[in-house]
């Protein structure tokens, strides 16, 4: 089977860079990796080299179940 972006794209999930999760986040980096370390951020991730990636649905998914939290507290 030929490759294809769209199929790889249904199967595999999106990775983001630890960079990019703590912007979403508005927290520093180190405290994504932190977070991933400890727990508190309960995301897959991948170690490429010297970049760790986290799957996007489930850091959208932990921002969503974090902005409710917020809500429901204020």
């Amino acid at each position: 089977m030929p490759y294809s972006k769209t199929a790889a794209s249904t199967i595999q999930p999106d990775w983001v860079r630890v960079t990019e999760a703590a912007a979403r986040l508005d927290v520093h980096p180190k405290t994504v990796y932190d977070w991933i370390r400890n727990g508190t951020l309960p995301v897959r991730s991948i170690k490429l080299g010297a970049v760790v990636r986290v799957d996007r649905r489930q850091l959208e998914a932990y921002m969503d179940k974090r902005a409710t939290k917020v809500k429901t507290s204020a």
